[in-house]
């Protein structure tokens, strides 16, 4: 319990693993990173730490994995975060960042796992974010993003396998360049401006088994569910608050012994 002590890098250079989770500590993280020249991995969790990040962190340019969730930090991300070009995860969520997401964060090309959801997150999405073409996991929920979502181009993200936007503010059709991430397992659009249509196309993601769309603008609730009970591993299908004015199609919209074969849950959450 109390402050994290100095770092050990102080006294050696050869550490490559800091875990300061599960503990008592409280008050900032200390300088000091920059000593830590061969870190990998940079964790904290489950602490009483506030922020902001310390900036040499971004020195560190061997980092690998930064995981500092559910804290107190603030403050935009910092532009200088681009530099660590080996970082494969960056665990973010459940603080109070603000500010645009940098314009140049696709230069983290070798991410797998970007994990900034409950945030204060504002604006669009930066372009090179498309860059990220390792990325299995993209969690930006709960922030307060917004743009024509139908203008960006997913398709290069071919490993994606989580893409979570819910509770923000983004606007636009159902993105149909999503539909070439062919891994994807869940999508969740839940809580946004979105309207239109579900595309055919959504049949094309066979590993499709959560979709939640809940507080949207989507319409032609017959056509939605027409299709969707073509995605064989659906699983849990959350529609509610869209289809407005729109009667709840009778049970022989859906025909044939293998619809919805593994669906668990339809519903409104």
């Amino acid at each position: 319990m109390g402050l994290i002590p100095s770092f050990p890098c102080n006294n050696s250079s050869l550490v490559k693993l800091l875990d300061f989770s599960h503990n008592h500590y409280r008050g900032r993280i200390p300088s000091g990173l920059r000593a830590c020249s061969k870190l990998k991995v940079f964790r904290e969790r489950f602490n009483s730490l506030l922020g902001p990040i310390p900036d040499d962190i971004y020195n560190v340019t061997r980092l690998e994995e930064i995981s500092i969730p559910f804290k107190n930090f603030l403050g935009p991300i910092n532009s200088d975060i681009v530099n660590l070009v080996k970082l494969t995860i960056l665990k973010l969520y459940g603080n109070n960042f603000s500010g645009k997401l940098p314009v140049d964060i696709g230069k983290l090309s070798k991410l797998e796992h970007l994990f900034l959801g409950a945030n204060f997150l504002p604006g669009s999405l930066p372009q090179s974010l498309m860059n990220f073409t390792n990325l299995i996991r993209l969690i930006l929920q709960f922030n307060f993003l917004e743009g024509d979502i139908s203008t960006f181009n997913f398709s290069t993200l071919h490993q994606l396998t989580v893409f979570d936007l819910g509770i923000n503010y983004f606007s636009g059709n159902f993105l149909v360049s999503l539909f070439s991430c062919k891994s994807l397992k869940a999508i969740r659009l839940s809580k946004n401006q979105l309207k239109g249509q579900i595309p055919l196309q959504v049949v094309q993601l066979k590993f499709l088994s959560f979709l939640s769309l809940v507080d949207n603008g989507l319409t032609t609730i017959t056509d939605a569910i027409k299709i969707l009970m073509h995605c064989k591993m659906l699983s849990i299908v959350l529609l509610g608050r869209n289809f407005l004015h729109e009667a709840i199609p009778g049970d022989d919209t859906i025909t044939g012994s293998d619809a919805f074969e593994n669906l668990e849950a339809f519903g409104s959450w």
